[in-house]
């Protein structure tokens, strides 16, 4: 506790006083900007972060959608290829019947010549 007698012979105030003041003043602004300013990166990292998360995110699904997808277009590429031997065996057997058609108009010509000449000599 300090006494009266001591508080009375109380020295007076310096200029070094002062700029020990102001130095103390100068060093907490100093250590406010370095907070305010660690403060916002940190918050920008924050959302960065978020940022990060949510396109990891995105892209693992992208991924999934992709495997799906190519899991699909498999599948289509094998029906094509089953529809297109399909065709192929179909184009063929059209091609058969087509041969077998005009050889049996050629045969059906012939009887109706062979036809037309027995008529014709039996009516002569």
């Amino acid at each position: 506790m300090i006494t009266k007698k001591e508080a009375d012979t109380g020295r007076a105030v310096t200029a070094t006083d002062l700029e020990t003041i102001d130095a103390a003043i100068s060093s907490q602004e100093g250590l406010s900007r370095f907070l305010y300013t660690t403060r916002r990166i940190l918050g920008e990292i924050g959302k960065l972060e978020t940022a990060y998360q949510n396109t990891k995110s995105s892209l693992a699904a992208v991924e999934q959608q992709y495997v799906q997808v190519n899991g699909e277009l498999e599948g289509v590429k094998t029906q094509l290829a089953k529809a297109q031997q399909e065709e192929a065996v179909t184009r063929q057997r059209v091609a058969t019947l087509a041969a077998e058609v005009k050889e049996k108009e050629q045969l059906l010509s012939n009887y109706s010549a062979a036809v037309d000449r027995i008529v014709g000599k039996a009516a002569a």
